[in-house]
């Protein structure tokens, strides 16, 4: 049995943000086992604050319909992938390679009909804001050896 392209690149789209979110987490454990305990912690809930502003976002949305007040829909998938990309530029540099991981993400969805790219685009501006705002006011804390 053959799967179809549709299903090729969906099993890849589901992937794609659980493979990112390990990424964060692979970084905070290195922390952790160089014993930089302040620095893991410090992390983690840089992480968990970056999740609670993708899904609190979306339960706003949900409550006030911003998005389709405008005539869009707000893409969690979109939003996840961007923190996941900015955490993992932050923790290991490389923004062309984080860019294209998050660009290509958002190829393959438009090319699945997940969204539009208006979805995306206004979400990826909303969150990619609340990103730069939050590393501006919170550095992630790099190893000792990376700094």
């Amino acid at each position: 049995m053959s799967m179809t392209t549709y299903e090729i690149v969906d099993t890849f789209c589901d992937a794609i943000n659980p493979i990112l979110l390990l990424g964060c987490l692979v970084f905070c454990a290195d922390v952790f086992l160089k014993k930089e305990f302040k620095k893991g912690f410090a992390n983690i809930f840089l992480l968990l604050l970056l999740m609670v502003f993708v899904y609190g976002l979306k339960l706003m949305d949900d409550q006030i319909q911003l998005w389709p007040r405008i005539g869009g829909d707000y893409s969690t998938h979109t939003a996840f992938a961007l923190v996941c990309c900015a955490y993992l530029f932050q923790a290991f540099g490389k923004l062309l390679v984080w860019a294209g991981i998050l660009t290509g993400y958002v190829v393959l969805m438009w090319f699945q009909q997940y969204h539009t790219l208006f979805d995306m685009l206004t979400t990826g501006l909303v969150m990619g804001a609340s990103c730069y705002a939050l590393f501006r006011f919170a550095p992630l804390k790099r190893r000792a050896s990376r700094q």
